[in-house]
């Protein structure tokens, strides 16, 4: 690649640059400003340019420090506890499902998760809130998890975006990303889990690619043809509604790389439903 560049292209508005700058601080150099006026427009390609190449789609997979967890310090908290807090979140977070902590070798490593820990710090937040940033012992962890034969997600882990038609009181909308509800309980229980899930903005564009009828009818190559712009590689799609007798019901698929998995769930609440779709894709 570098082999093939051609500076010829970015010489003269590059010598249009360093002549403006110049002839900013030298009033003798009315030949250069003359040139700039000229040059100016050139200037515009290669400017172009680095914009396109900013903003090009590129392969984009979360990568976080999934072994670091933040608590919030309460007065009757005491720092033990929140070391426990801490480690059920990354524990969750590396596995994918909130189930290990169930698991009898994380329970007993619960009762002493201080010898995990491998650095503290007291921090704040934005809004003043004291907090505890507690990083737990990557070897130690990862020997733990495998003793006790449960799964470790790679810290970089694949995007996934979903399309999820919810209705409620007969009313059917696609869950987009804001402050709605559903939006809120379902990023709150994907992130505890460490997955990265995306929803779509349900601007014009989405409107204009993707109906209801699509998630409905598993109508694939449009919702494929909509999620690129998320540079996603996973795509999640369903129907989560509530039944005459008050009970959620969620139904869909998981499209992957390597095939698609169909889900089914139902619970008594919205936040269980939500809970358990974010627990099957942790899976």
């Amino acid at each position: 690649m570098l082999d093939a560049f051609d500076y010829s292209y970015w010489r003269t508005p590059l010598d249009t640059y360093i002549c403006y700058f110049m002839s900013l601080n030298s009033p003798h150099l009315n030949d250069c400003r003359e040139s700039r006026k000229h040059g100016f427009s050139q200037l515009l390609a290669p400017l172009m340019v680095l914009v396109i190449m900013v903003l090009a789609p590129v392969d984009v997979k979360a990568e976080a420090d999934i072994y670091t967890a933040e608590i919030e310090v309460l007065e009757n908290v005491s720092e033990s506890d929140a070391i426990n807090t801490a480690f059920v979140q990354v524990i969750t977070a590396l596995t994918g499902s909130t189930n290990s902590r169930n698991n009898g070798l994380i329970k007993q490593a619960l009762s002493n998760a201080e010898q995990f820990v491998s650095h503290l710090a007291s921090m704040q937040r934005e809004d003043d809130q004291p907090m505890l940033q507690v990083r737990f012992d990557q070897v130690a962890v990862d020997h733990l998890l495998t003793q006790a034969g449960l799964p470790i997600w790679g810290a970089e882990r694949a995007n996934l975006i979903a399309w999820l038609v919810i209705e409620r009181q007969g009313m059917q909308e696609l869950i987009g990303d804001d402050d709605d509800e559903a939006a809120l309980l379902l990023r709150q229980h994907t992130e505890l889990r460490g997955i990265p899930l995306l929803l779509p903005l349900m601007d014009l564009t989405d409107q204009s690619q993707v109906g209801i009828s699509d998630i409905g009818g598993r109508f694939w190559q449009p919702i494929v043809e909509a999620s690129q712009r998320y540079q996603a590689q996973g795509i999640v799609i369903g129907r989560i509604y509530q039944s005459i007798d008050g009970y959620w019901h969620g139904q869909g698929q998981l499209k992957l790389p390597d095939g698609t998995e169909t889900w089914q769930l139902q619970a008594a609440e919205l936040e269980t439903m939500l809970a358990r779709l974010a627990e099957t894709l942790g899976a």
